[in-house]
């Protein structure tokens, strides 16, 4: 009896590890259902290497960092974006890209993020976790977990510059009929 019992736990074990490798896998692929758009116009996208942080790509040229193929937040996915605060609000599958990058579980230095308008790099920034024992991101940031609205935040150092209000964002948050003051 000792041994059925035993077994069972194990074979529970195995099948809730099976299950998360699964669920790994998803999420690594950041394939959150179906997408809007293409990634013309506003979006928002992993990196392709999911190892790199901020730190390390400080000093890049935003043209070689490699992203993934496809966005992972197009404007399609928003209802509207606050010009004046840099939140936004979405459609229901921005729910579930925000709660599957929190399965990730990603290290104290953030994921980071590319926001680009008509596939050109705008700028570096990071989704950071509530966790993360270092207070600066070092660039904007989306904080996991996330309170809708949502919200892109400046560095909170000071000297570092705010790349939020480049013209290029408001005009394709504009086009896409989005855009709130």
């Amino acid at each position: 009896m000792v041994h059925t019992g035993r077994r069972k736990r194990e074979g529970n074990t195995v099948k809730s590890i099976g299950w998360l490798v699964l669920l790994m896998s998803l999420v690594s692929c950041a394939d959150f259902g179906e997408r809007s758009g293409d990634g013309s116009g506003w979006a928002l996208f992993r990196l392709a290497d999911s190892s790199l942080t901020v730190y390390e790509l400080r000093s890049v040229p935003l043209e070689k960092i490699a992203l993934q193929k496809r966005p992972l937040i197009t404007a399609a996915d928003l209802t509207a974006y606050s010009w004046s605060t840099h939140s936004f609000t979405g459609r229901s599958r921005l729910d579930s890209v925000f709660s599957a990058l929190l399965l990730l579980r990603g290290h104290s230095r953030g994921l980071p993020f590319m926001v680009a308008v008509d596939g050109q790099p705008v700028y570096l920034g990071s989704f950071w976790f509530a966790y993360s024992s270092i207070a600066d991101p070092g660039c904007p940031y989306i904080m996991l977990p996330p309170v809708p609205p949502y919200r892109i935040q400046a560095s909170p150092v000071g000297e570092i510059p705010d790349p939020r209000g480049d013209a290029r964002v408001s005009e394709a948050l504009s086009r896409a009929g989005i855009l709130r003051p």
